[in-house]
């Protein structure tokens, strides 16, 4: 039954079947286009990344010229990688019409500040990148050591204000649970990664220094190493160890559930996405300069009115294993959307935001929301991996997807939102076009894995709930316009 907030007067969803591309993405763009939700949760992104800058001087607090601070802030925050969405290359400012580099931290956070969304959620995941992995596992070390005394205990605090002292402790025991030794030991410099005789040698690299020194010159498939246990995803959350370590078992086969989809298949795919369901914010002039910079041409449509961007999405390199998983199975009995396995990106970010104060985690997750969805995750993937982390668990997979978006937008003081019958991004205003989905290339398989045929379909590449399954849901709350 779909929820009375986006259906017509005899109760029909205008939107169609709850697990199509557009109903999702009628979701996340009309929680876009509300103003007071969106400021809300583009604010708390904003003082989330000024925490991380006021930690990264903190850290960096020998650094004391304005060019080496925005050195090492540009360096964290912003990516050289177009095939990823959002990323800018190295920062400028616009000053007079005219772009020059920054100059000074007060520019760098204007700069910020100036960002569309889109922009301001790379930075945040830039920052749990591994190339910036040490510098958080060597804050944990700092903390540990500075817990044998009370002066130095608040000394630390005094260094690092923005910086929860419980999540903390709480990452240190998880860390320690998963080596299976004190988190001190990595700090200690030895002659070999094996820790054969302990050195006290002035200057000499930390164990877990030397440990991401021999990856970054012998790169291994998996990029995981001591740093990046700051933010233990993999070992950390059951879910994460289940679906990504190398097993064949009973409990994998019921959650892994999507697979690399095929090389030929994601072009039209990339075209019917995008202008069916247009990019969110638009690309900015920032983006726009940025791409163009790296010798890539911003696609469009025949028409002109759509643009395709230099990142491929889940929603084009990802299709569900065959035959289904179980997971996948029961999505489709409750009409879901599906992209891709649960959000690792969700927790990631929820991780990353409990190390600091004064952060409120349900923005964050109504942040992911804007940032992935419908191309990167569905709003389900989002809400089960955040309800995973102990924060929205009052989530059910039962109720619709709006039920869900407007009872949490409610819980945290915000508008629950009404799906538009016209806006500037629905083709028409007739139930037709607004229930159509995304036409794309299905690709069929021969035995021995070579393409068989090729087919035309109206619906999704992957993931589509079969609309002969009707069932019944417990009574939920209902929002009226």
């Amino acid at each position: 039954m779909a929820s009375t907030y986006d259906s017509d007067t005899k109760g029909n969803s205008i939107y169609g079947d709850t697990s199509s591309i557009l109903y999702n993405y009628a979701i996340a763009r009309t929680l876009f286009d509300s103003v007071k939700n969106k400021n809300a949760i583009e604010n708390e992104v904003l003082s989330l990344l000024n925490l991380q800058i006021d930690l990264i001087l903190a850290f960096n607090n020998i650094v004391t010229t304005p060019k080496e601070q925005v050195i090492i802030l540009s360096n964290i925050f912003f990516k050289d990688v177009i095939n990823e969405q959002g990323q800018l290359g190295n920062p400028l400012i616009k000053i007079n019409g005219v772009y020059r580099p920054l100059l000074t931290v007060h520019e760098f956070r204007i700069v910020v500040g100036r960002l569309n969304f889109r922009e301001k959620m790379s930075m945040l995941r830039n920052f749990v990148s591994t190339g910036n992995d040490c510098i958080m596992y060597s804050i944990l070390i700092e903390y540990k050591a500075s817990k044998k005394s009370d002066a130095s205990i608040q000394a630390f605090v005094k260094k690092y204000p923005m910086l929860n002292t419980a999540f903390l402790d709480e990452s240190i025991l998880l860390i320690e649970n998963i080596l299976g030794f004190d988190i001190e030991e990595t700090a200690n410099c030895y002659d070999t990664l094996n820790g054969n005789i302990l050195k006290n040698v002035a200057g000499c690299k930390p164990l877990y220094s030397m440990i991401q020194s021999d990856f970054n010159a012998k790169p291994t498939q998996s990029p995981l190493t001591v740093c990046g246990l700051w933010h233990t995803l993999i070992y950390g959350i059951p879910y994460q160890s289940v679906v990504k370590l190398p097993s064949d078992n009973a409990v994998k086969k019921l959650s892994n559930s999507f697979t690399g989809n095929m090389k030929e298949a994601i072009p039209e795919c990339m075209n019917n996405t995008y202008s069916q369901y247009p990019l969110f914010p638009p690309l900015s002039e920032r983006e726009q300069r940025y791409i163009k910079s790296k010798g890539a041409q911003l696609k469009t449509g025949v028409d002109g009115l759509y643009t395709r961007p230099p990142w491929t999405p889940p929603i084009c390199y990802m299709k569900p294993i065959e035959p289904f998983s179980f997971s996948v199975n029961l999505q489709k009995r409750y009409k879901k959307y599906a992209v891709s396995n649960l959000s690792g990106h969700v927790m990631l970010f929820l991780i990353m935001a409990k190390y600091f104060n004064g952060i409120n985690l349900n923005l964050i997750i109504l942040a992911n929301i804007l940032f992935m969805v419908p191309y990167n995750h569905s709003i389900h993937e989002i809400f089960q991996a955040a309800k995973m982390m102990g924060i929205n668990t009052n989530y059910s997979i039962q109720d619709t997807d709006l039920d869900n978006i407007n009872a949490f937008l409610e819980s945290n003081g915000l508008v629950p939102i009404v799906l538009p019958k016209q806006a500037s991004w629905v083709p028409s205003g007739d139930s037709k076009s607004l229930s159509r989905t995304s036409s794309s290339t299905s690709t069929s398989y021969s035995k021995g894995g070579k393409v068989k045929t090729k087919r035309r379909h109206t619906r999704r590449l992957h993931t589509q709930v079969s609309r002969s399954h009707k069932t019944k849901r417990p009574h939920t709350k209902k929002y009226n316009k």
